[in-house]
């Protein structure tokens, strides 16, 4: 369903203002907002991960991203991704000031879903 032009403009004006006072709170205080999906203007969103674990009619991936988020952190995250759907939610969200630790705890977090696997605990 499309809606008409100027309501689609509305939409959009109504986004991008939620976006900026969302952009102005982690300015305000970027500590408690260390986990925001909120980047730079100017920073390339690049993200890499360990995985591609196909168990349980699902895709399991640990990812981590390698530019900093406007609080100035480094995110690690959960990607899981129904087969039959293709849709996916993240979770497990971690945040740090250094991608080291990050890109550390993704590879952590997958060698313990692949030792859970290889003893049969996740498996179906």
């Amino acid at each position: 369903m499309t809606f008409p032009e100027p309501i689609q403009l509305m939409m959009l004006e109504m986004q991008v203002a939620a976006n900026e006072r969302s952009r102005r709170a982690v300015l305000a205080d970027p500590v408690k907002h260390k986990a925001t999906l909120h980047f730079p203007e100017n920073a390339r969103m690049r993200w890499l991960y360990y995985g591609n674990i196909a168990s349980r009619g699902k895709r399991y991936r640990y990812c981590y991203s390698t530019g900093r988020n406007l609080a100035g952190y480094f995110l690690g995250w959960r990607e899981v991704v129904n087969l039959k759907t293709g849709m996916g939610e993240r979770d497990m969200i971690s945040a740090s000031k250094r991608r080291k630790t990050v890109s550390d705890q993704a590879l952590q977090r997958h060698k313990a879903h692949k030792a859970r696997l290889a003893k049969g605990k996740d498996s179906k």
